[in-house]
């Protein structure tokens, strides 16, 4: 009897896990959908998702999206880019030169905010988990 329910106990705690999981991945919010007028996808394959961003002067998202890791693309010069946690907290980059590729290491739920007086566009390519067919 024990050892049932201690199969049963896993297999109920292995399914409300499994559960939560895909819960917490069907809510995830892109940042097209968090902001469709500064956020463009440009491709969307089995092996990345791939979106354009384009901040004028002083233009900020309206919500806060799940940002993942990416290579990111600058495309123009620029002063930086604020980016806003969920608990306030915020850091600012350092400037972007156009043709600058770097990797966003940490993902994480976030605002972005062009508060500077130029225009801020970038590429951001996301390799998809599961890889390339």
């Amino acid at each position: 009897m024990k050892v049932r329910h201690a199969v049963l106990c896993g297999l109920v705690s292995s399914i409300c896990i499994a559960s939560f999981s895909s819960i917490a991945l069907a809510q995830r919010i892109k940042d097209v959908e968090a902001d469709p007028v500064h956020y463009k996808v440009e491709l969307d394959n089995d092996c990345v998702y791939v979106t354009r961003a384009s901040f004028g002067p002083h233009e900020k998202m309206p919500t806060f999206f799940d940002g993942k890791q990416a290579v990111i693309v600058s495309l123009t010069n620029s002063d930086g880019l604020k980016i806003t946690f969920p608990d306030g907290h915020s850091i600012v980059t350092p400037p972007w030169r156009a043709g600058a590729v770097f990797w966003a290491r940490e993902p994480a739920r976030q605002l972005q905010e062009n508060p500077f007086d130029t225009p801020l566009e970038f590429i951001a390519i996301e390799p998809k988990p599961k890889g390339c067919n």
